[in-house]
């Protein structure tokens, strides 16, 4: 009897060993995306995961993400099947982004060499409507202006492309002339012919040798007059009505300086 019940239990034990099913790990995919079904029959929610030497980035139901997304502040660029060498919503490194902005070998968002770090899609969209060159930390410094706005209790100030391109050509001037004189002789708001679309226009410069925007920032902030121009309120230009104020930045790199030009003004 006792020599039955073990050879019942081992005949079992074999039948349900034999029963366990394995299962090879694969992608999977409905209407509403991509999912990985791991070879435990799991997939990842809301996590990095390295498959194959490509790294994805699945949310919270589990489908990858596709395009631009910000995620732990910064901001990667997920195939969205525009680049031929990645695997469909893998995440693009060494590269550009299909819309022309440098990937480093993480796959973050640099401006040169300087990884950008923005909160929300602000910054994206901030950059991707600056033309010219270092449209990041242009954006990172417009972006900063106003959350330093903001915790103060004023309204956010409004990017106009017409004072950003007289903004960069200002702070490439800076490093001809330091000073809110242009290199001509005539005044920063002769730039670009901006007195035909603005009035009430100021101007703040800085310069030193580091590539942060925080020192920037924080220079101006430490500048009575500077401070005042960031921090003006819709009716601080005399004779002026109230209005939404405009903004443009300028970033230039020569000799080992950086020069930053903001330029502040109301649309006639």
């Amino acid at each position: 009897m006792e020599r039955g019940i073990v050879v019942l239990a081992a005949a079992l034990g074999m039948s349900m060993g034999m029963s366990v099913a394995s299962y090879a790990a694969s992608w999977e995919h409905d209407s509403k995306g991509w999912w990985y079904i791991t070879d435990d029959y799991k997939y990842p929610v809301a996590q990095w995961r390295n498959i194959d030497g490509n790294w994805y980035y699945f949310n919270s139901k589990g489908y990858t993400l596709t395009g631009w997304q910000w995620i732990d502040g910064k901001s990667y660029f997920f195939n969205d099947g525009s680049n031929k060498s990645f695997p469909y919503s893998a995440m693009l490194k060494s590269t550009k982004s299909p819309d022309g902005y440098d990937l480093n070998a993480d796959g973050a968002w640099v401006q040169n060499g300087v990884v950008m770090t923005k909160s929300g899609e602000a910054g994206l969209s901030v950059a991707q409507g600056i033309s010219g060159e270092n449209s990041g930390e242009r954006a990172d410094l417009f972006l900063k202006l106003n959350e330093y706005r903001k915790s103060k209790g004023l309204p956010q100030m409004v990017v106009s492309n017409e004072l950003m391109a007289a903004a960069q050509k200002r702070a490439m001037e800076a490093a001809a002339s330091f000073s809110h004189t242009r290199p001509d002789g005539q005044s920063f708001y002769t730039v670009n012919d901006i007195t035909n679309n603005y009035v009430g226009l100021s101007e703040i410069l800085t310069m030193d040798n580091s590539a942060s925007t925080d020192m920037k920032i924080n220079s101006f902030k430490n500048s009575p007059k500077h401070n005042e121009l960031m921090l003006q309120s819709e009716g601080f230009i005399e004779n002026l009505p109230a209005s939404t104020i405009y903004a443009g930045v300028g970033y230039y790199y020569s000799n080992g300086y950086y020069y930053v030009a903001m330029i502040f003004g109301h649309q006639k």
